[in-house]
């Protein structure tokens, strides 16, 4: 019993794994997250904008876009955000549903100092991440990534077509 024990443990350790070959392709298991974009449409046009993110969605794009955060008095949450646009900000709704550490946990790293309003560049998808069928006006992003905002960005970018 015990010569077969060794004889197993022996096999063990010195199995090799399969030589890579079109059969057995290299599998990463690490996230892709590295996103193309283009330039898509100018934050001040509003019509051409909400054009742009509606085609976004049709087509399951990702976008990076500005958006100026308002945290709520005593960090108790996201008060209000809107699309970082020229003169007439577009009031939107951010789902951060799909995010493991919280949209307010996020914006309190990129802008500590309680800044009012913290400004940022929001990636994601256009509309919520789930729709329960009831129809609905409000602007949403469903959050995929905030980053640090890029100062002088003009423009809408949308994820590269594959």
């Amino acid at each position: 019993m015990r010569a077969l024990f060794t004889l197993l443990a022996l096999l063990a350790a010195c199995s090799v794994p399969p030589p890579l070959n079109a059969e057995n392709p290299v599998r990463n298991l690490e996230p892709n997250t590295a996103l193309d974009f283009v330039q898509g449409p100018k934050l001040d046009d509003a019509t051409a904008l909400l054009a742009a993110l509606e085609l976004a969605k049709a087509d399951k794009l990702s976008v990076r876009i500005p958006v100026a955060i308002h945290v709520a008095a005593g960090d108790l949450g996201i008060e209000s955000a809107a699309l970082d646009c020229a003169e007439n900000p577009l009031a939107l709704t951010l789902d951060d549903s799909t995010l493991g550490v919280s949209l307010l946990d996020r914006v309190r790293h990129l802008c500590p100092h309680e800044e009012a309003p913290c400004h940022v560049r929001v990636e994601g998808k256009w509309g919520p991440a789930f729709s329960f069928g009831e129809p609905s006006d409000a602007l949403v992003l469903t959050v995929r990534d905030v980053l640090p905002a890029e100062p002088g960005e003009t423009h809408l970018l949308v994820e590269k077509k594959p």
